[in-house]
């Protein structure tokens, strides 16, 4: 397939196991897809499904776009235009053409975790579907770790003394699963959970060890343990659903990337499958030789001697969007920065969605006030972005972010998608306080 070195991931800090499976799932979206036999309604012909909506997505959209929009996806508005649409799409996907992203086993993977997550809603009109399930349960087995994983969240909420042996028994032989393991299995009361979390967290050494430590004696976890002592409230299986499609507080932390990985992905010929190895990695201090290969790169990118990979705009905003995160931190090399920033209000008008959200969040770092419009227009543009634009803008810290909210809030059509906007926004205040410092301003509702 690909002669790309995989950089595998062993850990990452606690409330992270959504980013992790994001990742992979943009990674391996072009990866060969299963659907199961089942008796579907006629499928959605692709020459009538509405352009920019979900339902153009997963039928005729590439897998990594479709992808990403089920992963923005508020799932526990089960009445919400968004999840009929992937309802029907799972119904009728034995019926797809092979080449439709809702063929694909990652987007799969993703229906059924959202529409378990939908009907978890006390108001849903729809019950669990079997199949479903079915599925999730059968996609825990899946060689490709990104399914796993996303298998893993959507059955977190409904775990069975089955599941949890299988994930337990999954943890115990793939080391690179076992924290994602223990997370899932943190969210259950089962007494089989507790102890599967007591045989993975004994079965490594550290660092792993002490990372699943760490995360155990998380608040959250300790809250999911008093209720299940009796202490608390039993907490509503559809709230455990929505904590666990929530994206991390803290920056996903990977092993170190290796600069001869990141050499090797903008040497390929290959955009889509080099893109994987950008977004593995964390732009820090830790990872310094490697952000020095994008720098060259990006610093060459103008020459005759750059590759199509180097020359390819989503590449470019990626790269763009790494440096940023670096030389903010540092307040460094100013012209570089503003070449980046030049290049990311470029992309922010595209239409690839990976190159529009690395633009948002490298020019949300930067917090200048001649990009609040451009931003705030973005989940209007492109629908399905409005989550994640807001989660990424809410963590940043700045006054002009808390424009750009205000903005996208003020041009939202109805309550209830003002409703959205403020849960999504209050759910970003942790971290944003915890790298911003707690702040008293809220939003402007008026």
């Amino acid at each position: 397939m690909d002669n790309l070195p995989r950089v595998e991931a062993r850990a990452c800090d606690p409330a992270s196991l959504v980013g992790f499976a994001f990742v992979v799932l943009v990674s391996m979206a072009g990866a060969p897809s299963f659907s199961q036999p089942i008796e579907s309604p006629s499928a959605i012909p692709c020459n009538i499904a509405l352009p920019g909506s979900l339902t153009n997505a997963l039928v005729c959209s590439d897998n990594a776009t479709a992808a990403q929009q089920l992963f923005n996806l508020d799932c526990l508005g089960s009445r919400a235009p968004e999840v009929m649409e992937v309802r029907q799409v799972w119904r009728s996907r034995g019926s797809l053409p092979a080449v439709s992203a809702a063929r694909d086993l990652v987007v799969q993977a993703l229906m059924a975790k959202c529409l378990v997550a939908a009907s978890l809603n006390q108001n849903s009109p729809e019950l669990v579907d079997p199949s479903e399930l079915s599925f999730l349960r059968s996609a825990l087995r899946n060689p490709n770790p990104g399914v796993s994983v996303i298998a893993m969240m959507g059955l977190a909420p409904v775990l069975t003394k089955d599941d949890i042996a299988t994930i337990v028994e999954i943890a115990l032989t793939h080391e690179s699963l076992a924290l994602s393991a223990v997370m899932t299995l943190s969210t259950s009361c089962l007494a089989e959970a507790h102890l599967g979390i007591a045989s993975i967290r004994t079965a490594y050494p550290d660092p792993l060890s002490s990372d699943l430590d760490k995360f155990m004696a998380e608040p959250l976890v300790r809250d999911q343990s008093d209720v299940c002592s009796g202490k608390k409230a039993l907490v509503p299986q559809s709230v455990i659903a929505k904590a666990m499609n929530l994206p991390p507080v803290t920056e996903f932390r990977k092993q170190p990337s290796n600069a001869i990985q990141v050499k090797a992905a903008l040497e390929s010929p290959d955009p889509k499958r080099a893109l994987q190895v950008l977004l593995d990695l964390s732009c820090n201090a830790e990872n310094s030789d490697a952000v020095a290969e994008l720098r060259q790169a990006w610093r060459d990118r103008l020459s005759p001697a750059a590759t199509g990979t180097v020359r390819d705009p989503v590449i470019q905003a990626v790269i763009a969007r790494c440096l940023i995160q670096v030389d903010a931190r540092l307040q460094s090399d100013k012209v570089e920065m503003a070449d980046a920033a030049t290049v990311l209000r470029s992309a922010l008008h595209g239409d690839d969605v990976m190159g529009v959200l690395a633009a948002v969040e490298g020019l949300a770092i930067l917090n200048s006030y001649q990009d609040v419009k451009d931003i705030a227009d973005v989940p209007y543009r492109i629908p399905g972005t409005l989550n994640a634009v807001v989660r990424i803008v809410g963590f940043a810290c700045g006054d002009n972010n808390l424009k750009t909210i205000a903005a996208i809030r003020k041009a939202a059509t109805t309550p209830q998608l003002r409703d959205r906007i403020d849960a999504v926004y209050k759910h970003a205040g942790a971290g944003r306080n915890e790298q911003c410092g707690e702040s008293k301003i809220k939003i402007n509702k008026e």
